[in-house]
């Protein structure tokens, strides 16, 4: 193939925030109609080619067959570091396929971005990973048309650069809709990249703890979505909960055993299409990232995202933020047979406290199931 592209959605958490920081917690997660877009095509010069970004271009060179990143001083380093990892492991896997690693022009564009630029709270580095470790394996004819076998090769580069985080981005962005997931054993995946097992009898194992199930896409809900115009520091926040917690211990795992038990009543909820216990559920685990934030001191609920929730609520809908909180998205759901015309006037009063409407929907399934 000369040419090959890749769209990766971003993702929002539906339910299951901070409690899937512990093993064997369950989360939802919805992909989203945002999407980070990978397109690659061969260099014609060896060993060189180019890698680019919304911000910045690299023309690399190879230095004994590898891309030779310690040139590499850039001020997104973020964005370089998951961009090394997911080349690093691709290159390896095409290698383990019996194929010859070859040079490319590789593009990444997003628009998991606002109009100004800042970021949206839609999961970029998980994103970033996917994207181009899709279209890699798409220019080398290895796409596996497989949502789970994309989601290990990016956990597996990801582990390897220490990422810290569940992998609930990568679940979302590369199943698409809306998935229940448990996070993998990072214990066991670490200790199995330490043996040197070739990546496809890896990707082959039964991973310990692992969950990714995708739900219907017939859901009994409608969903809408608002940005604070605030971006959030997620590992920061997350950062924080992971200091107080030796001091009080207790607090933290009363909320993961009914955030637990919110997102197993949550999930069979929307599986039975009972829209108004969707509803109930999602104002619970609204309050459940409340008492949470005030055990710890957590700036979860900013008074934009208090707003948010509070405009939905007199309109008798469900609301509550997605994700670490701290500003980004917040998210209110009605049911499927309610008005359409209360969209218009949540929107208003979004529109009034200066929270802006995110035209969204639910990104469809990367693979067909």
């Amino acid at each position: 193939m000369n040419k090959a592209t890749a769209q990766i959605p971003g993702k929002l958490y539906l339910a299951g925030e901070y409690a899937i920081l512990t093993a064997d917690q369950p989360a939802l997660i919805m992909a989203v109609d945002r999407y980070i877009t990978a397109t690659v095509s061969h260099s014609n010069s060896p060993d060189q080619g180019t890698i680019e970004s919304d911000q910045h271009v690299w023309e690399y060179r190879r230095k004994n067959g590898l891309l030779d990143f310690d040139q590499l001083v850039e001020s997104d380093q973020h964005f370089w570091r998951y961009a090394h990892a997911a080349i690093a492991l691709v290159e390896q896997y095409v290698k383990e396929s019996n194929k010859n690693v070859t040079d490319y022009h590789l593009q990444i564009t997003s628009d998991l971005i606002d109009v100004d630029g800042q970021k949206l709270g839609f999961g970029s580095s998980g994103a970033v990973t996917l994207a181009i470790i899709l279209s890699l394996l798409r220019l080398y004819d290895l796409d596996p048309k497989s949502s789970i076998i994309l989601y290990k090769l990016a956990a597996i580069a990801q582990t390897k650069l220490n990422a810290t985080g569940s992998f609930g981005d990568l679940a979302a962005s590369s199943f698409g809709g809306i998935v229940y997931y448990k996070s993998l054993n990072r214990t066991w995946l670490e200790e199995e990249l330490s043996k040197n097992y070739s990546l496809t009898d890896l990707l082959n194992k039964k991973w310990p703890g692992l969950e990714i199930e995708s739900l219907s896409e017939d859901l009994p809900i409608r969903l809408y979505f608002g940005w604070t115009g605030t971006p959030a520091s997620t590992d920061h926040l997350v950062g924080y909960l992971k200091e107080q917690l030796p001091h009080n211990q207790s607090d933290y795992q009363n909320f993961v055993t009914e955030a637990s038990r919110t997102v197993q009543d949550l999930y069979q909820a929307l599986a039975l299409g009972d829209s108004a216990r969707v509803i109930e559920l999602i104002d619970l685990y609204d309050s459940l990232l409340r008492a949470l934030a005030g055990d710890y001191g957590l700036d979860i609920i900013t008074p934009k995202l208090d707003f948010l929730i509070g405009s939905a609520h007199s309109l008798n809908m469900g609301a509550k933020s997605s994700g670490a909180g701290g500003g980004d998205c917040g998210i209110a759901i009605d049911s499927i047979d309610d008005p359409i015309d209360k969209q218009i006037h949540l929107f208003n009063l979004w529109l009034e406290g200066n929270v802006k409407p995110l035209e969204l929907h639910l990104a469809p399934r990367l693979y067909k199931i």
